[in-house]
């Protein structure tokens, strides 16, 4: 694992995931929905970091910016505000067409993004039990 995974690992839930927007959203929708979506962005955002990283290559602004809205998206929806913030930069660079200005985002998106995993693999243990 990388290094900042390892570090990751221990950082409270707290710290990336606001745990109150998916109580809401498991009284409002469902705790099984709650778990679904959990389970839904954990598995599709590391193919959406790896898209993002594959446009920048390509220089295509548009897989860039697609990729990065559904990643700021899905998390807002559960609370990672810190990732979606990250992730609306990277949206707005896209749209922009300004690719030289990402600079160490998408490595930051990543490693935030293995924190909120993480995060949200103990709250789906908790919504599970």
């Amino acid at each position: 694992p990388r290094p900042h995974a390892v570090a990751a690992a221990s950082a409270p839930a707290a710290d990336v995931v606001d745990r109150a927007v998916i109580d809401r959203l498991g009284e409002t929708m469902g705790r099984d929905f709650a778990v679904e979506l959990i389970d839904t962005f954990v598995a599709d955002a590391r193919d959406l970091l790896a898209a993002i990283q594959r446009a920048l290559a390509a220089s295509h602004r548009d897989g860039v910016r697609r990729a990065a809205h559904t990643v700021k998206s899905t998390g807002e929806s559960l609370g990672a505000f810190a990732l979606a913030a990250l992730a609306r930069e990277l949206e707005s660079i896209g749209q922009a067409g300004r690719l030289h200005e990402v600079g160490n985002r998408v490595d930051r998106l990543a490693d935030l993004y293995e924190r909120v995993a993480h995060a949200l693999g103990a709250i789906k243990g908790a919504l599970s039990a």
